[in-house]
């Protein structure tokens, strides 16, 4: 598969933009591909032009992995960063 700006699958021909290829993918109309999109990518449309959402604050799990990063420690690793 070739992507560029618009994909193209060399084996079924298929072609078109990121909203075909979303629709495409998970058997959604043109419209409910754009509210995919929309939602995966924390995007808010209004008045057509698409702006970003405000960021989420960081969760309580993101903030210990911060703090651990920061404030290394010799010999000590949380459970939770052993993935």
């Amino acid at each position: 598969m070739k992507v560029d700006s618009r994909f193209h699958c060399f084996a079924c021909q298929a072609d078109g933009d990121v909203i075909d290829f979303v629709g495409r993918l998970f058997q959604l109309s043109p419209y409910k591909a754009v509210e995919k999109l929309k939602n995966d990518f924390g995007m808010a449309l209004a008045d057509g032009k698409v702006r970003l959402a405000p960021r989420r604050p960081p969760t309580v799990r993101q903030q210990l992995l911060d703090y651990y990063r920061s404030h290394p420690q010799k010999n000590f690793t949380p459970a939770f960063l052993k993935r």
